[in-house]
């Protein structure tokens, strides 16, 4: 593994690690300010909203202007968002938060998936960007382990002082240690214009149709992961519990992806293989809409190999169509997904309220219709050959 690659993977690393602090307490600090729970899919669904919005652009300024500077900025920006919410009692200032914590994290959900997409090339993409994936997701599962760990230790509202102090420290190694970039595309004068301009030079035509099933995919499966950590609270899980459960899901998706995706990649086309895991997926979360018990450790396992694979697999389709402008084309692909997942948090915080169980079985038929849906497009791209 080369020098560069080592930095980029330990600053998805620590980034990981920091966003995912705050998982296993919020609905903790939620009724700490006597908000209500449904209050949880707004702020979730402002946070989709947000990064929605900005997605495209940070991710064409990262094209143009460098992503190191994308970077630092949207790192300080993150800060500024957790430090609002650490300081908000009431439920405005927390959607307030979210706004601002989304519009920054677009910038780092972008340009990093981009950094791998434009400096390596066939296999080595594909192994790279799941390293990449698989420890970013490790970062989570340990943001989860500590978040729990620190609620007993600290009080709850500091950890979002953490997050911030920790975050402007990120910067600073961000600005440090970032590898040297070679900027390919022009910079024109009228940059927001030419941003939707430069839109219609991305090779969309052949992507869109996939990105709008990935759209689909991200309502049902935020449906279900917005809401886990208020499904495992109403079963008496304790915050640490919470944090050991969320950090077991991740990890068995980072070993997916180190073990499993680059290998099952080079062998198999990546409609097919998207077909066969979202069956799987909706399999183990019907399993579990039915039998608690048993179905919380089939979702441990299942679930979080499938949802962490997918994002690999649709970003290798992406790099073979995107051609120069890759931070453009993955900020459009982050429109889709976050405004997918605007609505699942949204539909998932009116069946939680219902019924806490039928999150998952929601999110299970969305699965299936997923599988069709790339199998469709298989289809016609085998018969329009």
């Amino acid at each position: 593994m080369s020098k560069n690659a080592f930095k980029m993977l330990l600053l998805s690393l620590l980034i990981g690690v920091t966003i995912y602090l705050e998982k296993p307490i919020l609905p903790e600090i939620l009724r700490l300010h006597s908000i209500d729970l449904s209050w949880s899919g707004a702020l979730f669904a402002v946070f989709g909203f947000s990064v929605m919005l900005f997605a495209p652009f940070l991710g064409d300024v990262g094209d143009k202007k460098g992503r190191k500077l994308v970077l630092i900025i949207s790192v300080l920006g993150m800060a500024v968002g957790q430090l609002i919410f650490g300081l908000s009692s009431a439920i405005s200032g927390m959607l307030i938060s979210r706004f601002i914590f989304g519009s920054f994290f677009s910038g780092i959900a972008v340009n990093f998936m981009a950094y791998f997409n434009d400096n390596y090339m066939g296999s080595e993409k594909s192994r790279m960007i799941s390293y990449n994936l698989a420890i970013m997701a490790f970062g989570l599962a340990l943001g989860s382990l500590f978040g729990g760990y620190l609620s007993g230790v600290i009080n709850t509202i500091n950890i979002y002082f953490l997050q911030s102090i920790l975050f402007v420290i990120i910067a600073f190694v961000v600005f440090f240690i970032y590898p040297k970039e070679y900027i390919r595309i022009d910079v024109k004068r009228n940059y927001v214009f030419n941003m939707y301009q430069n839109i219609k030079r991305v090779k969309l035509s052949g992507l869109l149709p996939g990105m709008i099933v990935t759209m689909v995919f991200s309502i049902g499966i935020y449906i279900v992961l917005n809401f886990l950590e208020f499904y495992l609270s109403s079963k008496n899980f304790s915050l640490g519990q919470i944090g050991l459960y969320v950090f077991s899901i991740s990890l068995v998706g980072v070993l997916g992806n180190i073990f499993i995706t680059p290998t099952l990649l080079r062998r198999f086309d990546e409609k097919i293989y998207l077909v066969v895991i979202l069956i799987v997926s909706g399999i183990s979360l019907m399993i579990t809409s039915y039998h608690h018990e048993i179905g919380l450790y089939v979702f441990m396992f299942v679930f979080g190999l499938v949802s962490m694979m997918f994002k690999p697999i649709t970003t290798q389709i992406i790099s073979k169509n995107a051609e120069d402008e890759q931070g453009l084309a993955l900020g459009v692909r982050e429109t889709l997904i976050h405004f997918g997942m605007m609505v699942g948090s949204i539909t998932g915080g009116y069946l939680f309220s219902s019924e806490p169980t039928s999150i998952f079985f929601a999110s299970s038929l969305i699965m299936f219709v997923c599988a069709i849906g790339f199998g469709s497009l298989k289809y016609l791209e085998t018969r329009n050959k």
